[in-house]
């Protein structure tokens, strides 16, 4: 299976057209609720449920280090330079 993910994120309600009709504290709870997961894309399934949503957000956050981690590696054992993404990733690293 490749793993090619690169854009973890935090879940967040995507109020669509078919919940037009239903209450605001019906999407309250779901901004809520979708503000504890971990997905790769807005619309795809959820890998974790946090009970903190600053969790969330540093797990997807780390996922992402993981994957511009992987990349780099995969990149340096192909023989390409990654001196100015290895600069790139030093600068925009916040620990």
């Amino acid at each position: 299976m490749k793993n090619e993910i690169t854009t973890w994120r935090q879940g967040a309600f995507i109020d669509q057209h078919k919940y037009v009709r239903m209450s605001e504290e019906w999407k309250e709870d779901r901004r809520h609720d979708e503000a504890l997961l971990v997905r790769p894309a807005p619309m795809q399934n959820a890998i974790c449920k946090t009970n903190n949503s600053e969790d969330a957000e540093w797990i997807a956050n780390r996922l992402n280090l993981a994957a511009n981690l992987e990349r780099m590696l995969k990149d340096h054992a192909e023989g390409k330079p990654i001196g100015d993404s290895l600069r790139e990733f030093h600068e925009n690293l916040k620990l």
